[in-house]
């Protein structure tokens, strides 16, 4: 079966490299899932029977992200599911049988020549243990722990070399990754200095939007460039390292300390037979949970958290809505993902200007209470009405809690997957000479919002407000954040 395909020239490029470790370090849009797509299709064409593995963070990522790009692929590729191939099921009986079948399918892709791809979700890395494969791809490879890749998968990559030792794809890994944005994620960045050391074993490639112009148009740029805050657009689009702004105003966050990767629970789909997630690791159903909010005109804003032993304050989720969306839509998005959530008590902090009265509604914070109250949560109020602390003086205790070097402070832990736009407002805020947060994105209509700092208050707000009577550690920054917040 042959069929034309389009590919750009750094796509081209990456497909043909003989090395056997290979790393695409491309922004979105550049086609990275393609790529990989007709990579695992060579490799299934030319080491039929063979076993190879396709990694990621989670099978979440795997079965949402990364496969539906591969299948669209394939599919323009003449490939048909159920004909050429199945994923998730027992193969049909004409199915060429692998050198190694598996003895589940539920994670396992096969193709109708026998070669069969287990999908491994790093977030069980015990899993994959011991296995034997003929190669490998990683997608997301800067958010897998090198640990990871070094102690488990690594090993694994050994195959059958009687069988395939000679075939050009045999023991052939790629790494697939937009670039990092934690400092644990640089390892993948090491191997450019590789393959200029080596460059018979290593192959590095960097590629951005505009190396994919033909497929995207230039207007999709356009599109992204004036709907992305700069930072992201740079980083996410033209693949282009930019690690903290100058001036930051939360000049104390680190992406490695203060970000988490959610665990999973998983279960089995009694229908196909995969895993499925059932429940994230991070939230406790039996505790209740905390709300902090922002409301503007373009833009409301709430960050969800759930405090720890120890004073750690997980931040496990967070919503924004814009234009007509309503905080209504926000109550509904937070009570639809924990409506499996035990203990339906929520406590509210955040912007002052809540309390308002409205001549017809009440305030801001009655109306959550009674949108609450009728998806079955009970919800209190514990936002104050008076003024926030000056600028200077959040930046001072906002400081002082990333830094953790103060006895009795809280401590900050961000989902990683469900607080990103948090994380990427935080490390874009800037101060002004006269040390005020910068806040003249917000003022800016073309600019993102989710982006501009208005994530930032609802982070201040939610500590400025819970803990600024708490911390009390008898040391100068105890005693000056008593009388500032106290």
């Amino acid at each position: 079966m042959s069929k034309e395909v389009y590919l750009n020239e750094k796509q081209m490029k990456f497909l043909t490299a003989p090395q056997k470790t290979k790393v695409f370090v491309g922004g979105r849009g550049v086609g990275k899932s393609r790529v990989l797509a007709y990579g695992q299709a060579e490799k299934a064409t030319l080491m039929p029977r063979s076993k190879g593995f396709l990694a990621s963070t989670t099978y979440g990522q795997l079965l949402t992200k990364t496969w539906p790009a591969i299948a669209e692929a394939w599919e323009a590729m003449g490939y048909v599911e159920g004909i050429h191939y199945v994923i998730g099921v027992r193969p049909p009986a004409y199915f060429k049988s692998a050198i190694s079948p598996p003895k589940r399918f539920g994670n396992v892709v096969t193709f109708i020549n026998g070669r069969t791809i287990d999908l491994i979700s790093m977030d069980r890395p015990e899993l994959a243990r011991g296995g034997s494969y003929d190669d490998g791809d990683i997608d997301e490879a800067a958010l897998v722990k090198q640990e990871e890749w070094a102690v488990i998968l690594l090993p694994s990559i050994r195959g059958n070399k009687w069988r395939f030792g000679q075939v050009k794809t045999w023991q052939m890994v790629g790494f697939y990754t937009s670039l990092p944005w934690k400092a644990a994620g640089y390892w993948v960045l090491e191997y450019e200095d590789k393959a200029k050391a080596e460059p018979g074993k290593y192959f590095y490639l960097e590629a951005s939007a505009y190396d994919n112009i033909e497929v995207l148009g230039q207007e999709a740029i356009d599109r992204m460039r004036s709907e992305m805050s700069y930072i992201q657009f740079q980083t996410e689009i033209m693949n282009v390292r930019i690690l903290q702004v100058e001036d930051a105003f939360y000049n104390r966050f680190d992406r490695d300390r203060h970000m988490y990767q959610p665990g999973y629970l998983y279960g089995q789909d009694s229908t196909t037979g995969r895993d499925v997630i059932t429940a994230t690791t991070d939230v406790n159903k039996k505790q209740f949970l905390e709300i902090s909010l922002d409301f503007g005109g373009w833009i409301s804003c709430m960050c969800v958290f759930q405090e720890k032993p120890n004073r750690e304050e997980w931040m496990v989720d967070s919503y924004f809505v814009k234009g007509d969306s309503k905080i209504s839509e926000l109550v509904a998005r937070f009570c639809e993902t924990y409506k499996e959530h035990k203990y339906k008590h929520v406590r509210m902090w955040g912007e002052p200007r809540g309390h308002d009265r409205n001549a017809t509604s009440g305030t801001i914070y009655q109306q959550l209470v009674t949108l609450f109250a009728a998806q079955g949560w009970r919800a209190d109020v514990h936002a104050p009405a008076k003024q926030s602390a000056q600028h200077i003086e959040r930046q001072h205790f906002m400081s002082a809690i990333l830094a953790e070097e103060t006895r009795g402070y809280p401590t900050l832990r961000m989902n990683a997957e469900t607080c990103n736009d948090v994380r990427i407002a935080l490390q874009t805020a800037q101060s002004m000479a006269d040390g005020k947060k910068d806040k003249r994105n917000e003022k800016v209509r073309e600019f993102p919002q989710e982006h501009a700092t208005h994530f930032t208050d609802v982070v201040d707000y939610y500590f400025e407000q819970k803990w600024g009577k708490r911390v009390t550690t008898g040391s100068d920054a105890g005693r000056a954040s008593e009388a500032m917040f106290g």
